[in-house]
């Protein structure tokens, strides 16, 4: 691989990562950690890539790339659906930018379709219509076997409806559960406020 095709594939892939963080995923969501993962997991895969495509090897190119997706590890409990979708797109960009660099209008329409199906998916209609959202991960002190309970309960402790919750974790033990809740993220001039909330909350079993 030539310069000029991996500096032009670089220039490409920058390009697309950057649309991709900070044109949908931070419009979105606000987990800037994640935004951080996107990038250097980008970047990292198209050096990775693009050294081993510099070896001429196909053989030594398929084991790289196993190598490279055997070792990143996705915990799902963790992140979201969503955003396990994001990690996904980012490592495709990498190497779709850092092989097909020498191919550029192929490399352009996959980026474009990847892009696009990401914005369509994640920014539909339903999505434009309400405020952005935040995933909390929450501790109760109670153990709900009704889900109407639950929601209940976290109405009275976060103030505001869950729009989804997924139970990571119940210890019967220790009555003690788990959870991932979505809620409305709050507006900037209520952060003050939602602080003092929060603090109460952790107080009454939650953290």
């Amino acid at each position: 691989m030539d310069l000029t095709t991996l500096f032009t594939g670089l220039a490409l892939n920058l390009t697309v990562i950057g649309v991709l963080v900070f044109g949908c995923y931070r419009r979105r969501h606000s987990k800037v950690d994640l935004m951080l993962s996107y990038i250097v997991l980008n970047i990292g895969v198209f050096g990775a890539v693009a050294l081993l495509a510099g070896a001429d090897g196909g053989v030594a190119l398929g084991m790289g790339l196993f190598g490279i997706l055997s070792i990143i590890r996705l915990r799902s409990s963790a992140i979201s659906q969503t955003e396990v979708a994001y990690y996904f797109v980012a490592l495709v960009l990498g190497l779709v930018n850092s092989l097909g660099a020498h191919v550029l209008p192929l490399a352009l329409t996959i980026n474009v379709l990847l892009l696009g199906a990401l914005w369509a998916l994640d920014r539909g209609e339903r999505a434009v219509k309400r405020r952005p959202t935040e995933t909390r991960r929450i501790t109760l002190d109670v153990v709900h076997d009704d889900p109407d309970a639950l929601r209940a309960d976290l109405l009275a402790r976060l103030r505001t409806p869950a729009l989804s919750v997924g139970v990571e974790e119940i210890d019967y033990v220790r009555e003690v559960m788990v959870l991932n809740v979505e809620v409305d993220r709050p507006r900037s001039g209520a952060t003050k406020a939602n602080a003092t909330t929060g603090d109460a909350l952790y107080a009454g079993g939650t953290r």
